[in-house]
């Protein structure tokens, strides 16, 4: 199971806008994304779903929080902590969606999205799923 979200912007904080973010308590799942990202042109980098972390979740009005108890502070990772919650132990991964750059930037950084839809890693995820066993 792949999750997509774009956790906060966190992620452009942590990694910029030319990386997304993945956490995965599936090894072989961020294996198989990077490898599939570089035939892409598309960079992932693997933060950790670090569990000195996870009190952070716990609220004091709900079952649980998406955002830390310390602002700023480790927001993707808070959020990938979050997101765990609802998957009961399956092979899971969460891409944090990064933030595509400008029209009139991407040409010129990225050449290969010349006249493509602007989706954050959706050659990557397609040859993901194709290849994922």
């Amino acid at each position: 199971m792949i999750d997509i979200a774009t956790l906060t912007g966190a992620c452009v904080v942590a990694v910029g806008h030319r990386i997304s973010a993945v956490m995965t308590n599936t090894p072989k799942l961020y294996q198989n994304l990077r490898a599939q990202g570089v035939r892409a042109g598309e960079k992932f980098w693997e933060l950790p779903l670090e569990k000195e972390y996870q009190p952070d979740i716990k609220s004091k009005i709900a079952d649980l929080q998406n955002i830390g108890k310390r602002r700023g502070e480790a927001g993707t990772i808070i959020g990938g902590l979050f997101l765990q919650e609802f998957v009961d132990g399956l092979p899971w991964g969460a891409c944090g969606y990064r933030r595509r750059l400008l029209d009139r930037q991407r040409p010129a950084l990225l050449p290969h999205w010349r006249n493509r839809p602007p989706g954050s890693d959706v050659t990557t995820l397609h040859r993901g799923a194709l290849t994922w066993n």
